[in-house]
């Protein structure tokens, strides 16, 4: 549910509500994680003002999750997360612009995440979850440079994204002649390049050559 407001002082903007309800269960030799019911709600907020060659922008969310799990010796549990960001957009010339943000977001652990105990058939693996997960939270830092118009254009970004309590499957021995993993969590930093060029061949083809680099 969205809700364009009227300009105030400039900013143009959105408000939202969302909601989303996940009833999961698995019977037989694929039941790795025992039946839970997600249900999360958020609320968010998307903001733009613009000033000439400048476009700033910034953007709210809040997150409250709760997840009950039908299954002996293990509790229900709930979590709330709220993720922002700010930005600006330049363009520094007719046909190219430059960005940049910051943002903070959460991550609230799925229901796999705390509860699976079990073999996981489509990724030959034996799962582990881990009750003790905490919410992620992650700093990141974006600049891209675009050239938008002509018959050639492209995008390069840079990126730096520090994690704190990342969750990760932990690669322990084998068990029952599957990979045994078990959820856990570390700090991690992610930094990459990600780039993208487009040529128009005509009026009807293009072609594109993309890639990324990422160090973790």
């Amino acid at each position: 549910l969205e809700a364009v407001h009227a300009p105030l002082a400039g900013w143009r903007g959105v408000f939202g509500l969302q909601t989303t309800r996940r009833d999961f269960s698995a019977i037989g030799e694929e039941a790795y994680v025992p039946p839970t019911l997600t249900k999360k709600h958020a609320a968010f907020l998307t903001e733009e003002y613009k000033l000439d060659n400048w476009r700033f922008e910034a953007g709210l969310r809040h997150e409250w999750q709760d997840i009950e799990v039908d299954a002996p010796g293990l509790i229900d549990t709930d979590a709330r997360g709220t993720s922002a960001s700010v930005g600006a957009v330049w363009k520094l010339a007719p046909q190219y612009s430059l960005r940049a943000s910051l943002s903070r977001s959460h991550r609230l652990p799925t229901a796999e995440e705390l509860y699976a105990d079990g073999i996981h058939l489509a990724t030959a693996t034996y799962e582990v979850g881990n009750q003790d997960l905490e919410k992620e939270t992650s700093n990141n830092v974006d600049l891209t440079l675009r050239k938008f118009e002509g018959d050639t254009t492209f995008s390069v970004s840079a990126f730096h994204n520090r994690v704190d309590n990342y969750i990760y499957a932990h690669t322990l021995d084998n068990h029952e002649g599957f990979q045994l993993v078990e959820y856990a969590q570390r700090d991690a930093t992610f930094t990459g390049l990600e780039g993208e060029v487009r040529h128009k061949l005509s009026a009807n083809y293009s072609a594109t050559l993309f890639g990324d680099y990422v160090r973790a």
